[in-house]
């Protein structure tokens, strides 16, 4: 911040040079602009970010696909501030997934399985994670929710033919990793037993990259034009920015309705999704 302006008496004698001064509401005037400028360029950046964010957003919702076993996911979408990132401001656009149970008997066949273990959960828990995905019917024993928490991802009878035959090729040294990490039922499964189940959360990040780019099946593309519709928002986004900047006035921005979240809360968030669309992000 400059060092603050003071009113002086303008010295009104005859002089080849015309007067011009400052009243002692235009000093005032200054001195509060310079105090709010700096305040006003901070939140300026954060109503950008969010204006931006709600372009982003509405048109995914547009175009999105339904994801097998979720639906219609992009209506989950939140517009979210993050807190206590250092030196810049960040919005996100976050999905939380929801927990539901998996039928193994019914959709064991198009659905593979990873493990994230919980503190303090069981070596053989760690081992699942070493060899997974896994077809869901091939588990020689599940994990209980305390111990680990299980992904499920959507996948072909092609993909889950593979993920079989890998399983099988390493059969004799996985169960006897089990086994050596403390599982007693180590023994791999091969088919499906009624009324197997688990509770299950969906990898949507993984799901939205099989529709954004077509990984086994259409493509039903609609991140890339969002951010493509974006990009071509910019100018109006960065005009609303200086308007904000000069008046104050929040109502120059079309905000969203949004959530304050920590950085930490984020960081438990799947970036597979952000890595693999940051290089369309200016449209390309």
């Amino acid at each position: 911040m400059s060092k603050p302006l003071k009113y002086h008496q303008p010295n009104l004698g005859q002089g080849i040079v015309p007067a011009i001064f400052l009243t002692k509401e235009s000093v005032k005037l200054a001195n509060e602009l310079d105090k709010e400028i700096p305040k006003r360029i901070d939140r300026g950046m954060q109503l950008f970010l969010l204006a931006a964010a709600k372009i982003l957003r509405e048109a995914v919702v547009a175009k999105a696909p339904t994801i097998p076993s979720v639906g219609y996911y992009a209506e989950d979408l939140e517009v979210v501030m993050v807190e206590g990132v250092p030196a810049t401001e960040a919005v996100a656009l976050l999905y939380k997934s929801k927990p539901r149970k998996l039928n193994i008997e019914l959709d064991g066949r198009k659905t593979a399985l990873l493990f994230v273990p919980r503190e303090r959960s069981p070596k053989w828990v760690a081992v699942l994670g070493r060899y997974q995905p896994w077809p869901s019917y091939m588990v020689p024993t599940m994990p209980t929710s305390a111990d680990a928490q299980v992904i499920a991802r959507q996948i072909t009878a092609r993909e889950d033919q593979d993920l079989r035959d890998k399983i099988m090729n390493n059969r004799r040294r996985i169960e006897f990793e089990l086994g050596d990490a403390g599982l007693r039922n180590n023994m791999i499964k091969t088919t499906t037993t009624p009324a197997d189940s688990v509770d299950v959360v969906d990898d949507i990040g993984y799901a939205v990259l099989r529709a954004e780019f077509g990984y086994g099946g259409p493509a039903t593309t609609h991140w890339r034009p969002a951010m493509s519709l974006l990009a071509s928002r910019y100018q109006d986004l960065k005009e609303a920015y200086v308007k904000f900047v000069l008046t104050g006035n929040e109502n120059v921005f079309d905000l969203p309705t949004y959530k304050v979240v920590a950085s930490g809360e984020v960081e438990r968030y799947d970036d597979a999704v952000q890595d693999k669309l940051a290089p369309y992000a200016k449209g390309e």
